[in-house]
């Protein structure tokens, strides 16, 4: 059977030809933009990089088989169309971990060195030393240690903290922590954390997870950093308690919504750092996103089990 691919164009031309040259029964099309990508996906097998277009390529291809998008987050693409479907979702959980962790520690050194002082100053050219902070000995909490997770319980054991961690399946191992709990525990590791990350997907069991409440359970001195989903954290409650000094500072790379407003409170805070939303980003990724979606194409070819398939009703 001849199978036909359809991609967004997003990619360099190296990626497009390793993709055309995986499967002799695959006809792969890219495509430049939204009208040229809706035409092409009526008769489409395989749509491959898109986002905001899925609801709509869902309601007019009539032969979808599978759908791979190039992030790990997979909430917007699961309404309840989608959810209903036998079209196979598969998402690329994996390839953005080593820069994740990478900009988890870059937030926090920055917070804990004082970064941001001290680049105010060098752009006022003043001279001024101030008190920072040491990470050894400090206790790292990890909120959904999947492969992000891991990536940083390995970092943070190389600085000398101690790891803990919940996750929905406090069964599976986590090496380098010291302890792992399920949901249960938040309470706990949220009491003893000097830093907090959170590396969750957003759920329904995730959404708002970190409010009011969880909050206030958190050492004065400890820091919130936020690689996962704005949702996860009540983003108004946070700003009080950034405000009220309430925690020591957060490293936000994600926010409620795609962006903070421009008269958000959260850009002048000096003690936050706010980047936009390029934790992973890295010229590796591009490469592993391409391994990736040359070996799913491969093993839809070959009838195998694909790499990275969403249970859509579990939420990743």
């Amino acid at each position: 059977m001849k199978y036909k691919l359809v991609m967004k164009d997003s990619y360099r031309k190296v990626d497009h030809d390793r993709l055309m040259a995986v499967s002799d029964d695959v006809d792969f099309v890219p495509v430049y933009s939204r009208d040229e990508l809706l035409k092409e996906a009526r008769d489409a097998h395989i749509v491959m990089g898109v986002a905001a277009e899925l609801r709509d390529i869902l309601g007019v291809c009539e032969r979808l088989m599978w759908v791979q998008v190039g992030g790990a987050g997979v909430e917007w693409a699961l309404f309840p169309e989608m959810v209903k479907s036998d079209v196979v979702l598969t998402n690329a959980r994996g390839i953005f971990s080593e820069p994740i962790a990478d900009h988890v520690f870059a937030l926090l050194l920055g917070l804990t060195r004082g970064l941001p002082r001290a680049l105010a100053n060098q752009r006022a050219h003043v001279w001024e030393s101030f008190g920072a902070h040491e990470l050894s000995g400090k206790v790292m909490g990890i909120v959904g240690p999947g492969g992000i997770g891991a990536a940083v319980a390995r970092r943070a054991a190389g600085f000398g903290m101690r790891v803990v961690a919940v996750r929905k399946r406090a069964d599976v191992p986590l090496e380098h922590a010291d302890n792992v709990w399920g949901r249960e525990g938040l309470g706990t590791l949220l009491k003893m954390s000097d830093a907090v990350a959170i590396c969750a997907p957003l759920t329904k069991e995730t959404r708002g997870m970190i409010g009011w409440k969880e909050l206030a359970l958190m050492k004065e001195t400890a820091y919130l950093i936020n690689v996962g989903r704005g949702k996860i954290v009540d983003e108004e409650a946070l700003l009080e308690f950034l405000k009220g000094k309430k925690i020591a500072g957060a490293g936000l790379d994600v926010f409620g919504t795609r962006r903070p407003p421009q008269d958000s409170e959260l850009w002048d805070l000096d003690n936050v750092i706010v980047t936009p939303h390029m934790a992973g980003n890295s010229p590796e990724v591009f490469e592993r996103r391409t391994e990736l979606y040359c070996e799913n194409v491969r093993r839809f070819v070959a009838g195998e089990q694909m790499l990275n398939v969403v249970n859509k009703e579990a939420g990743y």
